[in-house]
């Protein structure tokens, strides 16, 4: 399933060699996501903070990622503006990681409730064996 990306640029124009380390980096992230029925879609800013900076962190880049229904989000400040496109990526993953454990623990917590409504049910008087 192949993964949209859409790019802006905001103060700064995106060359080519830009976007290819963008989309090279956020298509590995297309094994994170490869059990999904939708095609995920991946909206990526990357710009400069102002114009009148020179040195410092006056790079961004901000990632929306929609996927079946969910939806995450990660932003990235550096000095380098390849750098910011690995910590952006970097903290994308964190993200789809936490939600991921975040559904599994809520799934094992709800199952773990039925489970002992169940045993309380069986150890009811009229269902008690004799």
């Amino acid at each position: 399933m192949a993964m949209k990306i859409n790019f802006k640029g905001t103060n700064i124009e995106l060359t080519p060699e830009i976007k290819n380390f963008a989309e090279q980096k956020l298509r590995s992230m297309d094994r994170l996501v490869s059990d999904s029925k939708d095609e995920p879609y991946i909206q990526l800013e990357i710009g400069r903070t102002t114009n009148r900076h020179k040195h410092g962190e006056v790079f961004r880049a901000e990632v929306n990622f929609h996927l079946s229904g969910y939806y995450f989000r990660a932003e990235a400040v550096a000095d380098d503006l390849f750098s910011v496109i690995d910590q952006v990526r970097s903290e994308l993953q964190r993200e789809i990681d936490t939600g991921r454990k975040k559904r599994e623990a809520i799934f094992r917590r709800s199952s773990r409730r039925l489970k002992n409504l169940i045993r309380s049910a069986t150890s009811w008087p009229p269902f008690r064996r004799r």
